[in-house]
């Protein structure tokens, strides 16, 4: 796949171009969509950051798991500047492990890629917490790392609905 790349955009030989770094300001827009607007809550979908050859740029360079880092580190700093009084409890993280646990088994049939649960509520929480390391998530399909980040923007959702009073644990 033969490209011609620079820091700005990749060119490649069938004419495609993808421009990674805008999925970047997308994260935040979006975070910022679904910190502040409840409606958005509704339209959860990696579509509103990318499209589907910018996700396959970053899946073939191994950048899923960073992007992954930097969607809920945006998150986490969102949900903190909306909602400065509120503390996610000791079993958020649970809770919301066992909710998605139960929409993936729900949604199978759907074919909605959610990824590997643990993994992907596990980066949150410890984005959430403080510790930044990116994930080793090479090993998983493309379809499960884009879960992975899929669920850092369902567990910001879950959050918010928490502040909300809609998340009851």
């Amino acid at each position: 796949m033969g490209d011609s790349s620079n820091a700005m955009s990749v060119q490649f030989d069938d004419g495609a171009m993808v421009m990674p770094y805008k999925v970047f300001s997308a994260i935040e827009n979006q975070v910022e969509k679904l910190a502040t607007d409840p409606e958005a809550l509704d339209f959860i979908s990696l579509s509103n950051i990318a499209d589907g050859p910018t996700l396959a740029h970053y899946y073939q360079t191994d950048g899923i798991g960073n992007l992954s880092v930097f969607a809920s580190e945006t998150a986490a700093s969102s949900f903190k500047k909306h909602f400065p009084d509120t503390t996610l409890p000791g079993n958020f993280f649970p809770e919301v492990r066992d909710f998605l646990d139960r929409m993936k088994e729900e949604t199978a049939d759907a074919g909605l890629a959610m990824g590997p649960i643990e993994i992907g509520v596990g980066v949150a929480e410890r984005v959430y917490t403080g510790d930044i390391t990116p994930p080793e998530i090479t090993a998983l399909s493309s379809g499960d790392q884009c879960g992975v980040l899929l669920q850092q923007f369902m567990v910001l959702a879950l959050a918010v609905q928490y502040a909300r009073g809609d998340f009851t644990l």
